[in-house]
């Protein structure tokens, strides 16, 4: 089970982390009607930087006093109408268009003769491949992990190798597979960058450095 602000996964159109290992979400509206069937207070409440957004709830059977940062985040939520159907909805045709947006782009890349590969053999890397239907569009991928060296993208089979052996055989565009490292890879691959690599960021606007 897998503790997800929603607030955070709708505003960025955050798609990637809906996969097996992570299977319920909840806004906080969520978890404070599930306390009171417990006769539990949920008191506090801090959104942390885990999974791009993950949301910690603090609960008590003793009536402590709501903290600001709670009151907040509830009156956030009340704002952006979270809690609703319609929402919902929205956060589907937004995550379909993201996902469009991105296979239109690799396709044209790869029409085009460019060489993609995937920077990080993610869980939800598979995840954004797959909305995307692009996942046998890449030429391979790169993984540091050596647990995952030597094997196949599932269904897909495209070979994840290291790094260091992915640098006699650059590929024109990089695909970040795991979009909340991003910051973290683009440091890590200056070299590539300054050298006429690019990278494909696929967050909310799709973004190509």
């Amino acid at each position: 089970m897998n503790v997800i602000i929603g607030g955070g996964m709708v505003k960025n159109v955050n798609y990637s982390l809906i996969y097996h290992d992570h299977f319920s979400y909840f806004s906080l509206d969520t978890w404070i009607k599930f306390a009171k069937k417990y006769k539990l207070n949920i008191f506090d409440a801090v959104v942390t930087p885990a999974q791009g957004g993950s949301l910690r709830v603090f609960l008590s059977k003793s009536s402590f006093k709501k903290t600001n940062r709670l009151k907040k985040l509830i009156k956030e939520e009340k704002i952006n109408n979270l809690n609703s159907f319609k929402t919902s909805m929205k956060y589907k045709e937004n995550v379909l268009n993201t996902a469009n947006k991105l296979k239109n782009i690799v396709l044209t890349l790869k029409k085009n003769g460019k060489k993609i590969a995937g920077y990080g053999a993610a869980a939800k890397g598979m995840t954004i491949l797959k909305c995307s239907k692009i996942g046998n569009k890449l030429d391979y991928f790169v993984d540091d992990s050596p647990a995952k060296q030597g094997y196949f993208s599932p269904v897909d089979h495209v070979p994840i190798i290291s790094r260091k052996k992915a640098q006699n055989k650059l590929p024109d565009y990089f695909i970040i597979l795991a979009p909340n490292y991003s910051r973290e890879i683009i440091k890590k691959e200056k070299n590539y960058l300054k050298n006429g690599g690019k990278i494909i960021i696929p967050d909310k606007k799709i973004t190509i450095i």
